[in-house]
């Protein structure tokens, strides 16, 4: 079995490189304790950078149409799904929050991610859906 590429010693070499990330993060983490996740603003605005400007009718058509996600809107403080969703649980985690805090947002209307992985390539035009996982 030593020589089996399942072998603790084959894994161990193997993945090294990224326990040691991983063992540098969990030593340098440090809790966001400041309210409104400001502590998070800076990854905020880096992602929502190439909308500075503002999104084009047409770029938001394309995260609607190619199924990205689910598309919500908010009108007068209340939220509106489109009937499917690829993934109920999540949709449902995702309504619970966004309820917590609708009394503050202004009317609009967004694409949501539902599944585990990212829909949009770091390699395409970049297309507003949010999401739990990114490139």
């Amino acid at each position: 079995m030593r020589n089996s590429k399942y072998s603790k010693e084959k894994n161990q070499g193997k993945w090294k490189k990224y326990l040691k990330k991983i063992e540098k993060a969990v030593k340098e983490y440090k809790d966001c304790t400041q309210d409104e996740c400001s502590c998070h603003r800076s990854v905020i605005e880096e992602d929502l950078a190439p909308w500075k400007n503002g999104i084009t009718e047409e770029v938001f058509n394309t995260a609607k149409s190619n199924n990205y996600g689910s598309h919500y809107q908010i009108v007068n403080h209340k939220l509106y799904r489109e009937e499917g969703c690829m993934f109920p649980a999540r949709c449902s985690g995702n309504e619970h929050f966004i309820l917590e805090v609708i009394k503050k947002l202004p009317d609009m209307e967004f694409v949501i991610n539902t599944r585990d992985w990212p829909q949009i390539s770091s390699r395409q035009q970049p297309i507003p859906v949010f999401s739990f996982s990114k490139v």
